[in-house]
């Protein structure tokens, strides 16, 4: 199942130079192998006119661009350090020109502060240069401007790759967990149906299907019959319904789920049919205007109530009844547990955990217990639910 996400989006200008954008492994491969290669080729290939100073100098530079292996942060810091010292050294065209060339290294991979103070020195010290040195000329003062540009270009433009290219995955990633967790509501959602709507009819079948194999008095059997009958004939309505609200089937308008005197009616009559004594009393809810939660939640307490009843209890008295305070509504069910024949069911547990739930979803309360050999269920739930605040935009 597949839900509907937000579309992918790029990272804006604004947001590429936020924080520092750390060198790949395959782009510190290459600088490293250029690093490398500068050393070779300045060892094995010294000038026709050998300068201490300038030699000493070169070392210097490839130093300050493997820092950027290290930490970017420092090779930034300490590359227009080297370019301010070559002044002194005659060797100021070559420092700007691989200024120009770390430009693309700064834009690549720090964060914004140092990339305006990168720019601003660099800046600095080229209009220094071009007003204090002869050889650089006009000219040069250009084409060093050039190469510097082009490098911030390929700097900023393999980072928006880089940073596009992680959001990208972010992105995918979460919209992958959240259907995973729409898939996961879905199944848990057609598991409450199933249990809320099916279990119910289904234990009906099987306890009257239980009466049959051993009762021998005819009213008896036809009583279970006519019940095993309606069961199932409302097991397949209520089943319809559900595929209706899945889409599945068109839904039957005439079938009510969720509806608290309906839900009341029948569990009276199951029990009423299976040899209980029911004593319905309290407030009428089915009268006031509650939320629709909250009428739903009650309705399938009761389903449930006396599903366990049925399930797990011999015939004998039940006392269903309701409250209505101000604030809260209530219902409380207590029923005799007995000693005789439970009809050879399974034991359950899940309905028991999902009334939890539902009450617990409504900031209400659940207690249940044995009392004194009467089982007693109690539910206390808001009479008005809390609309969450959206958080503003």
């Amino acid at each position: 199942m597949s839900t509907p996400g937000r579309r992918l989006t790029a990272p804006r200008v604004g947001d590429l130079f936020v924080g520092s954008s750390p060198l790949s492994r395959v782009e510190r491969g290459v600088l490293g192998a250029l690093i490398v290669i500068g050393l070779i080729v300045d060892v094995l290939l010294p000038s026709a006119a050998p300068n201490l100073g300038s030699d000493a100098f070169e070392m210097v530079l490839i130093a300050a661009f493997a820092l950027f292996l290290w930490t970017p942060r420092i090779g930034a810091i300490v590359l227009p350090i080297a370019v301010g010292l070559s002044f002194p050294l005659d060797v100021v065209p070559q420092a700007l020109l691989a200024g120009a060339l770390a430009a693309g290294l700064v834009a690549r991979s720090c964060t914004r502060a140092i990339v305006a103070g990168y720019a601003a020195v660099y800046m600095v010290l080229l209009l220094v240069a071009a007003s204090t040195q002869r050889d650089l000329g006009l000219g040069g003062t250009i084409v060093i401007v050039i190469i510097a540009g082009v490098a911030i270009g390929v700097g900023a433009l393999q980072r928006w790759a880089i940073t596009s290219e992680k959001r990208t995955a972010r992105e995918l990633a979460e919209r992958a967990e959240q259907e995973e967790a729409a898939a996961h509501a879905e199944r848990q959602r057609i598991a409450d149906e199933l249990h809320d709507i099916l279990a119910h009819d289904l234990t009906i079948i099987a306890m009257h299907a239980s009466v049959l194999e051993r009762s021998t008095e005819p009213d008896a059997q036809r009583q279970s019959q006519e019940a095993i009958s309606a069961a199932a004939r409302k097991a397949l309505a209520d089943l319809r319904w559900m595929l209706g609200q899945m889409d599945v089937l068109p839904g039957d308008e005439n079938v009510v789920i969720g509806d608290l005197g309906s839900a009341v009616s029948e569990a009276v009559d199951e029990l009423t049919a299976a040899g209980w004594v029911v004593a319905l009393r309290g407030a009428d809810l089915t009268a006031e205007e509650l939320p629709r939660p909250v009428t739903t939640a009650l309705a399938r307490i009761v389903r449930e109530a006396g599903t366990n009843a049925l399930k797990h209890a011999s015939p004998g008295r039940a006392e269903l009844s309701f409250t209505s305070e101000r604030d809260f509504v209530g219902l409380r069910m207590v029923n005799d547990l007995g000693e005789g024949d439970r009809h050879r069911l399974p034991p359950g547990g899940y309905g028991m955990v999902r009334m939890a739930e539902r009450v617990r979803s409504l900031g209400g309360e659940l207690e249940v217990g044995d009392r004194s050999g009467r089982w007693s269920l109690e539910v206390r739930v808001p009479r008005r639910i809390a609309v969450p605040t959206l958080p503003a935009e």
